[in-house]
């Protein structure tokens, strides 16, 4: 099992449990996940999250960024192989021993957390000041579907035909923006990529995340940060999509990442024929 590790699930006993199991299980981490421990006091809170982890460095894969990741292509063979680090990957037991050294204050390495920690704090401000344009679009999106067809989505019924054509031309919609803006982007991918890419998923993701919203009036009740939560939370979700789950305490997480998984696999087995 390869399983995206969701930043609340870190300090968990159950992650631990995972990794005891067999050696076979492997932990995925995210740049999100190293955001959010540094976001705090960086050097305790990367020590704190990283102490389960690091009893089995063998069974953790670094992933790239999700800046690197949006850019990568979306042909089938290497999907999972491409969006590892493997540099970091090999390096995380040292890693692991050098944070240990720097959390008794004999490395210089805390110094480089503190440099990393406002990095993560300034990206994840960047995310809460993008958040709630973005989700507003999305819910836009999403009124476009009647409430009784976002209810067969949510809730994986039948899907028809046409609910499926307006499905995947809405995700495309979202899609499409992300594609012509993004600087990692360097050419638009094939039909036969598109399903795979992270910015198709990501932008599947946050559409289901709309729905949810839309069923509540939008986000006007909602604080900002509440919202670039959510939106970090469908990165967890997006990058599970690409291994066998997600790890996570958050019952909303767990319910985005196997809404996207079931309408992806729905939507390759349809347009995969």
């Amino acid at each position: 099992m390869k399983c995206v590790v969701d930043s609340n699930y870190l300090r968990d006993e159950r992650l631990q449990t995972y990794l005891s199991a067999s050696p076979h299980n492997i932990a995925i981490l995210t740049d999100y996940a190293a955001m959010e421990a540094l976001k705090g006091d960086a050097l305790v809170g990367m020590y704190e999250s990283m102490k389960i982890l690091a009893r089995y460095p063998s069974q953790v894969q670094i992933l790239k960024t999700t800046l690197v990741a949006c850019g990568l292509s979306g042909v089938g063979k290497g999907l999972q192989r491409r969006l590892v680090n493997v540099p970091l990957t090999s390096e995380f037991g040292l890693f692991c021993k050098n944070l240990a050294a720097a959390h008794s204050g004999s490395t210089p390495l805390a110094s480089q957390l503190r440099s990393l920690g406002a990095e993560a704090r300034a990206h994840l401000a960047r995310v809460e000041a993008d958040a709630r344009g973005f989700a507003d679009a999305s819910v836009e999106v999403a009124r476009l579907f009647s409430p009784q067809e976002r209810h067969d989505i949510v809730h994986a019924h039948r899907y028809t035909e046409n609910l499926m054509r307006k499905l995947i031309f809405n995700v495309m919609h979202l899609s499409a923006v992300i594609f012509d803006r993004h600087p990692s982007v360097r050419r638009l991918p094939s039909s036969s990529e598109l399903f795979n890419t992270y910015i198709f998923r990501s932008s599947l993701c946050v559409l289901l995340l709309a729905f949810d919203y839309a069923l509540v009036g939008g986000v006007a009740g909602k604080s900002t940060a509440r919202i670039r939560n959510d939106m970090v939370d469908s990165h967890f979700a997006t990058y599970a999509t690409f291994f066998d789950g997600l790890l996570s305490k958050d019952v909303r997480s767990n319910w985005l990442y196997r809404m996207t998984a079931t309408v992806l696999s729905r939507f390759q087995v349809t347009y995969s024929r």
